[in-house]
């Protein structure tokens, strides 16, 4: 699912001739001129015309997307020759839907999507690579269409935690899995992640290491602490909370305490949020898998600048994941 001949004849047949010019000699340049550090860099985004970016957010309250959202969006504005256009879904499919459209009407020149689900933006894709507009995938990838994906494994991510557990849980623990929509391609791919990292382990698989209970959530805090407080009163004992994100890890932490069984049980989530980070350091969290927000904000901006300048990357990017626990917290925190 990459963007490929389809953008590379568009942009040999001259249709950005326009938004290209002035961009002399430095438009052919390798992918230091895009980062905007070097001279070549600095000419193009003054003499170049704005390049308009329609970004699709999925639920811009989540505080990781908008985090992501923001690192973004800050590049393009120092920069000077991006408009990032935003818009926010609030894990509203048809919405999001809407406002892609929106933006194919407003002649964007490039689409970032963080799609609501894996589906609903497919044929959207399509139309933008029918008209030759190039799209980008950040966070969460669809399930059709020529993109191209910046972020993370988000099995990586959901491998770290299986492996985690595999190492440090005890003979015959007892695993709680708090994960996201299903709707979502992350919750899948977090999801299997996990199962793989627990390897022989698991039970299915002949293993020690029992899965109580999968429930889904929205990613939220909220639901995280309701989902655990029905679990603290269905299983008199667990020894692990496996969440498929920090906010939902968060939530468990908060309902763990409530009951006074913090102690019983290690929590575990993905993201590396600054709360998280903070209770993985006082020994509330166990674990979390840290997705740099910078790394990925510039592998993102550095493909639009790349795109502009006529070299659209041609395979996917991946920003490497780390397992984060009170041994390291504080080699990723301020």
């Amino acid at each position: 699912m990459k963007y490929r001949r389809k953008m590379i004849a568009w942009l040999l047949a001259g249709t950005m001739t326009v938004l290209l010019a002035g961009c002399g000699e430095s438009g052919g340049e390798n992918s230091d001129s895009a980062a905007g550090g070097s001279s070549a860099a600095g000419e193009s985004a003054e003499s170049a015309e704005t390049w308009t970016i329609g970004f699709a957010n999925r639920l811009a309250s989540d505080t990781f997307l908008k985090l992501l959202q923001d690192k973004f969006v800050g590049l393009c504005e120092e920069d000077g020759s991006f408009e990032v256009v935003l818009a926010d879904a609030n894990n509203d499919s048809q919405a999001q839907i809407d406002q892609v459209a929106n933006f194919m009407v407003q002649e964007v020149d490039a689409l970032v999507l963080c799609p609501n689900d894996g589906e609903s933006l497919v044929p959207q894709i399509e139309e933008a690579n029918k008209a030759g507009i190039p799209v980008f995938c950040f966070s969460q990838a669809a399930n059709g269409g020529d993109f191209v994906m910046v972020g993370i494994s988000n099995y990586d991510c959901g491998l770290q935690q299986g492996e985690w557990c595999y190492e440090n849980l005890p003979e015959n623990a007892k695993i709680l899995y708090l994960g996201g929509n299903s709707g979502f391609q992350s919750s899948i791919d977090r999801k299997e992640g996990f199962l793989d990292g627990l390897g022989d382990r698991l039970s299915d698989n002949g293993g020690d290491l029992e899965i109580l209970s999968y429930q889904e959530c929205m990613y939220t805090m909220n639901e995280g602490m309701t989902i655990t407080e029905d679990w603290i009163q269905t299983f008199e004992t667990f020894d692990a909370i496996v969440a498929v994100n920090d906010l939902s890890a968060l939530g468990a932490v908060q309902a763990l305490k409530a009951a006074n069984k913090l102690d019983e049980a290690a929590v575990i989530g993905i993201d590396g949020i600054d709360d998280a980070m903070k209770a993985v350091a006082d020994g509330e969290m166990e674990m979390t898998v840290y997705q740099d927000p910078n790394l990925q904000a510039e592998a993102l901006y550095n493909a639009l600048a790349e795109t502009r300048d006529g070299n659209m990357p041609t395979e996917d990017i991946n920003v490497e994941v780390i397992t984060v626990t009170a041994e390291n917290v504080a080699d990723y925190t301020s």
